[in-house]
């Protein structure tokens, strides 16, 4: 050892160290650097053996010395007591010998690091004059000696077995009061992290860690939910843990200088020279206060935002799990107690309002959330949506912004806010500008979460009627003595508020997505109010009747905006503007089929008339008053060949929709049922078959299926009948035609007049059927004694004549009395002998004529005329062609210039292939076609196969979700259903199927409770059709039951049957779409086609006809709303296929082509208020949002239904608009009646032709 101070420089050994180390003794010394270098012995000291005095007289100084901190003491040298800061340091830095392990190291060793462990302890608890640089060492300290004893592997009965829970316990304690009194920096926080990380493997060190844990959780749950919340009971020695110092922290206090100011650097500050303070806003940085509370209410704001998952895409774990933490810790004091504070901080406040109601609007589905805190955040809100004396703009609008969702969370006493939200929603959307707001927020964004509240709050007056709600303000904010707040109101009475604000916000908004928005809320309160005045439940009906006059204006502003989009310049044309065009004609048919008396006003008949030829020609006929074009000179061009398409599509529904449906087929299909086949096996003659039809096309569009031969029924066969299957771009119709010589009105008055003829005259009328040949009138009997008769001596010449007065000329010729001889005398006279002997002869046979006539009856069978008897044989063909116009030479000539055929030409149905062709012709639907498929999903699951396994007992699922199936549509049976059934194998059958053909399926037994998933399209499916579209509803079933559906089909009245096993669900009458019901139980099986013999009724090495895009939706009804997260879509898509993507002969797997993300999904998330919330997924696409249903809309159980199925109507019109590949349904038909022209024409001469019409079907023409 170096020479010490005392002026002796022995060598420093165990047994004179023992000697004079003595805390009396070192107390004494007076100088620094006689206790520095008493330090360095004791240092050295501490690394000494543990077989003597020496280290534990070296121990007892130092933990006597560090006391220095805590309360100086005689016994300790007064440099130490001076600087005591300064010396700790180093004696901590010492004492980290004590804790190298030695070879051998007994209990001594372990009694002196107990010894110094309880010391530093004291000395963190109670010193009060630590420094920060005394701090770090004392946490470096405990932290080097615990990796030095616990980071190697545990010796069993080693030291750091045995000293491992004080150790870990001392850092832990040490380390919360260093949190209290000078909080470590980062660096010491990543180094115990790394450290303890090494120590694990001791069992002390976890427990010490939970303790900790324990007893932080206790005090935060005391600190959170206050004294009333149940307590986290834990031992009070783990309690004592935490300092009782330890405060909490409320960043609220930055909107309050005076607690800012109270530090003590401050109070210095105010004080001047004079010793006088100073006011506080003398000082700049407290003007910035309000800025800083709002970043620190933003920097929460980002927090709640990441545990939420708002800002940040986390796992769907995290989520959940920062959900309900933000839940769990709502009540704390910085977000509540941010809103009460004046406007200069009114930006914090706005954010920390916002920030609430984000946090509320996250709760999951049965969360409970305690009544103390939604009592705080309901004040909250009333406060910030106040729009009198005390309104705050920011806050109204951060409210207002966060709270779309806030009525569709199901939180308990929610609608006691109704009308503060109303108030607000009517300062905000009538106003056009929103200048006060502007400064704040986006004024689209606050009007589109404006109207999501609002559409949350519109089925409440009818569902809750005259429920009135509680008064909560009380005056508190309002000066008002005539204020609503303070008087409780019935839920109908805002009805009318709300529907101003819907009137008010459709006549200010210019958003367009706003504005649908707006319409689809509209058309949620009509329907419901419509449904609710159906079935009398209406406390105020309100009729309300469309004038005329406004539908006018309707149809008119619908050709307008058609004839603008088409006269823009060509530039602008492009397949979204002619998209546009497309949908607007889409909506001229909606309204016209709605109001199909509006084209009873010639005026709007006129006006949309010139639309479709607009669309159709690209121009119109008639552009001023005096010019006029006609259609022949017009050369045709439309503006796209879709928008031509769009137009055809308006005139067919013109001419063939408009108060024609639903057909007598019934609204599945609009076309005839009846086909070739139908009147081949309903006629009552033997000998028609397939090739009894003559064929024909008019104008390359439409193809005549012509039947001479009578049907055998009513028609009489003595007159010329015909039998015409018109299949054209619309569809296939039939018509039995007979030519009659008098209208068939007339018949009962003819039979009638026969009679009475015959009682009178008593004579038969001849006729070979006198009640269904025409027979004319009889002659009336003549009357000679009627009337007057007068004698009148004819004359030569008028008596007028007699009056002229003769001239020269006249008397030229002389008289014959003057040139008279007596030879001409002579002949004179004996000619007028002649004469009178004549006359007497002429009047005797007169006479005697007379009299025989009298004699004779009238009328005299031999002179009376007879009509001739009808014609027994008629060229039928050639009478319909004939009489219609369409057969003339012109029509039978090629056209000039252009490679259309004739305008009449005939086909030739002996082609091999024809009646297939003919066949596949009437599989081409004639309207757009829509698939639903319905799903349940009980709470918890995620796989698809418990999914399906749902819909196979009606006790499994809600009663309200047995109720909302039915509100879609009607029940039909596959079998029999002539129209869309969810599946290209089964759809559009024509002739229907028997019970008798599957004798041996009724013996298959089913489950008494089938559920919904009889409508799993194997036996039964839901269908809705109106004029313009048709969709199916299918429900599916798991892939076993599928199987058996298949190998098995029960009869109808079994399928009845399990209608009446559904509680809740009302048997639906079936619709009877048999042209001929009285026939139908005369087939036999044969003749009778399955459900499942769609497939052989495809031609062979044919491919079904392109149908795309495949527009199918799914629904889903959730039992709880966080489950949405977890549905498999994908497990789901693979299992729903409507044969629309496929091949008829394709064996590849059914999968759709739609990517997952498109696939338009409703889930349907019951409330407990009886209310339905909406989700929708994948409805959007590139015209925005689809309407009647928006996401987050709230409706009621009566227009859910409705609003379901119009919304799937209105997606799946925009999936077809979007597509590339869709071809209109009489688009689709027109190519495939120009393929079967092209095909099979009879390219006949016009001798030929003329010369076919006159011969029967089946011979052979002269042209071989």
């Amino acid at each position: 050892m170096p020479a010490g101070p005392f002026g002796a420089d022995p060598i420093l050994s165990s047994e004179t160290a023992s000697g004079w180390i003595k805390k009396s003794v070192l107390a004494e010394l007076p100088w620094c650097c006689q206790v520095k270098w008493t330090m360095e012995v004791v240092c050295y000291g501490l690394t000494l053996p543990l077989d003597g005095d020496t280290v534990k007289y070296c121990v007892d100084v130092y933990t006597d010395w560090i006391m220095a901190l805590v309360l100086p003491k005689d016994s300790i040298p007064l440099p130490v007591i001076k600087e005591p800061n300064l010396y700790v340091q180093s004696i901590l830095k010492h004492l980290q010998n004590l804790f190298v392990p030695r070879p051998d190291p007994g209990s001594s060793q372990i009694r002196l690091c107990l010894q110094v462990l309880k010391a530093v302890q004291k000395l963190a608890r109670e010193s009060t004059i630590m420094a920060r640089e005394t701090w770090e060492v004392l946490l470096l300290f405990l932290l080097q000696i615990n990796d030095t004893l616990l980071a190697a592997p545990t010796v069993q009965g080693g030291i750091a077995e045995n000293l491992a829970e004080k150790l870990i316990g001392v850092l832990f304690e040490v380390w919360l009061l260093a949190c209290t009194r000078c909080f470590p920096t980062p660096p010491y926080w990543k180094t115990a992290k790394e450290m303890v990380a090494n120590w694990r493997h001791h069992p002390a060190v976890v427990e010490q860690w939970s303790k900790v844990i324990c007893a932080l959780t206790s005090r935060l749950l005391r600190f959170t939910y206050g004294p009333s919340f149940p307590p986290f009971k834990i031992p009070e020695e783990d309690a004592g843990l935490i300092p009782p110092e330890m405060d909490n922290d409320n960043p609220v206090d930055l909107s309050n200088p005076a607690i800012i100011s109270s530090t003590p650097k401050f109070q210095e500050q105010f004080l001047n020279v004079s010793g006088m303070t100073q006011e506080l806003n003398q000082y700049p940085c407290l003007k910035h206060l309000p800025q800083i509370f709002f970043r620190a209410m933003r920097g929460i704001s980002c927090l709640v935002d990441a545990f939420l998952a708002i800002a940040t895409q986390a796992s769907v774990e995290f989520r959940r799990k920062g959900s309900q933490m933000s839940t769990d810790t709502m009540a704390s004091n910085p977000l509540f107690d941010a809103s009460e504070f004046p406007d200069n901080y009114e930006a914090g406040r706005a954010e920390a309002c916002g920030t609430l109601c984000r946090i509320f609007c996250s709760k999951k589905t049965g969360e409970e959330i305690l009544p103390a805190y939604l009592s705080r955040f309901y004040m909250l809100l009333i406060q910030g949506l106040q729009i009198a004396d005390f309104v705050c703009h920011p806050v109204l609008a951060s409210v207002i912004l966060n709270s779309p969702p806030l009525f569709c969370c199901d939180l308990k006493g929610i609608d006691v806010v109704v009308p503060y939200f109303i108030s607000a929603l009517e300062t905000i959307l009538p106003d056009r500008e929103l200048s006060k707001f502007k400064i704040y927020v986006n004024p689209t964004e606050l009007r589109r979460a404006s109207i999501n509240i609002l559409l949350s709050l519109l089925p409440l007056p009818h569902h809750f009627g005259t429920i009135k709600s509680e008064v909560v303000l009380e005056g508190k904010f309002s000066n008002d003595d005539s204020s609503t707040y303070d008087k409780p109101v019935t839920f109908l009475s805002l009805k009318l508020r709300l529907v101003n604000i819907l009137i008010g916000a459709l006549q200010t908004e210019t958003d367009p997505n706003n504005t649908q928005m707006i319409l689809g809320a509209m058309l949620n309160i009509v329907q419901d109010s419509a449904l609710l005045e159906a079935i009398g439940c209406q406390m105020e009906t309100v009729k309300v009747v469309v004038d005329s006059s406004d539908q006018k204006r309707a149809i008119s502003s619908v050709c307008s905006y058609i004839v603008f989009q088409c006269s823009r310049p060509a530039p602008l044309h492009s397949r979204d503007l002619h998209s546009v065009i497309v949908a607007a004609f889409q909506c001229l048919c909606v309204w016209l089929t709605e109001h199909p008396d509006m084209l009873d006003e010639k005026d709007c008949l006129k006006e949309v008339l010139e639309i479709v030829e607009l669309g159709i020609s690209g121009s119109k006929s008639k552009n001023s008053e005096h010019e006029v074009k006609y259609k022949g000179d017009k050369e045709p061009n439309p503006a796209s060949m879709r928008v031509k398409d769009a137009a055809e599509a308006t005139l067919t529904c013109i001419m063939q929709l408009l108060g024609a449906f639903p057909s007598p087929s019934g609204p599945a299909s609009p076309c005839s049922l009846v086909n070739e086949t139908t009147l081949i096996k309903y006629s009552r003659l033997p000998t028609i078959n397939k090739h009894s039809f003559r064929y024909f096309v008019l104008d390359n569009s439409v193809i005549l299926a012509m039947l001479e031969q009578p049907l055998g029924n009513e028609q009489n066969d003595s007159f010329p009948s015909v039998t015409v299957l018109i299949r054209g771009t619309s569809g296939r119709f039939a018509w039995a035609q007979q030519l009659c010589l008098l209208p068939r009105g007339a018949k009962a008055n003819q039979k009638v007049s026969i009679k009475a003829h015959k009682e009178i005259f008593n004579f038969e009328v001849f006729s070979r059927n006198s009640t269904n040949t025409f027979v004319p009138e009889p002659r009336p009997a003549p009357k000679n004694d009627v009337g007057l008769k007068y004698s009148v001596k004819h004359r030569p010449f008028p008596e007028e004549v007699d009056k002229i007065p003769f001239v020269k000329a006249d008397l030229s010729i002389p008289d014959l009395h003057e040139i008279v001889n007596e030879e001409l005398e002579e002949r004179h006279e004996k000619l007028r002998n002649g004469m009178a002997q004549q006359i007497i002869f002429e009047t005797s046979i007169d006479q005697k004529s007379e009299e025989e006539w009298r004699k004779k009856s009238f009328p005299d069978p031999i002179t009376e005329c007879k009509p001739p008897p009808p014609a027994q044989e008629f060229q039928t063909a050639r009478l319909f062609l004939s009489h219609f116009g369409f057969l003339s030479l012109e029509a039978l000539k090629e056209p000039a210039n252009s490679r259309l055929p004739p305008h009449l030409i005939a086909l030739d149905s002996t082609l091999p292939g024809f009646f297939d062709d003919l066949g596949y012709l009437d599989l081409l639907p004639c309207r757009p076609f829509d698939t639903v498929f319905i799903f349940y999903m009980k709470a918890g699951q995620k796989t698809s196969q418990e999914i399906l396994k749902n819909m196979e007992s009606s006790r499994i699922v809600q009663p309200h979700f047995l109720e909302f199936l039915l509100s879609l549509g009607w029940s039909v049976d596959v079998g029999k259903h002539p129209g869309w059934t969810g599946h290209v194998s089964t759809s559009w059958s024509i002739n229907s199927c028997s019970d008798e053909e599957r004798p041996e399926q009724d013996d298959v037994m089913i489950s008494e409770d089938v559920g919904a998933s009889i409508f799993n399209g194997q036996k039964k499916v839901l269908y809705y059709a109106d004029a313009l579209t048709e969709i199916a509803f299918v429900v599916p079933s798991p892939v076993e039951s599928l199987t058996d559906s298949l190998e098995s089909n029960v009869s109808d009245q079994e399928s009845d049957s399990n209608m009446d096993l559904l509680p809740g669900i009302l048997k639906q009458p079936s619709l009877t779409l048999e042209l001929f019901p009285s026939h139908t139980d005369n087939l036999n099986p044969s003749q009778r086609l399955s459900p499942t013999s769609r497939s052989k009724r495809v031609p062979q090495g044919r491919t079904i006809p392109p149908m795309g895009p495949e527009t199918k939706v799914y629904v889903v009804w959730v039992e709880r709303y966080d489950d949405i997260e977890n549905f498999p879509l994908p497990d789901l898509v693979s299992e729903t296929s409507t044969g629309v993507e496929t091949t008829a002969n394709s064996s590849a797997s059914l999968r759709s082509t739609i990517p997952e993300k498109e696939v338009p999904v409703i889930f349907i998330h019951p409330l407990n208020t009886g209310l339905f919330r909406i989700k929708l997924q994948g409805a959007t696409g590139k015209f925005n949002m689809v309407i009647p249903l928006v996401d987050g809309m709230i409706v009621s159980r009566r227009a859910l239904g409705f609003l379901v199925r119009q919304t799937v109507i209105n997606i799946c019109r925009r999936k077809r608009l979007e597509s590339d590949s869709y071809n209109p349904p009489h688009v689709r038909r027109k190519q495939k009646i120009t393929d079967i022209v092209n095909k099979y024409r009879n390219r006949q001469l016009e001798p030929e032709f003329y010369t076919s019409l006159f011969q029967e079907v089946g011979l052979k023409n002269c042209n071989p």
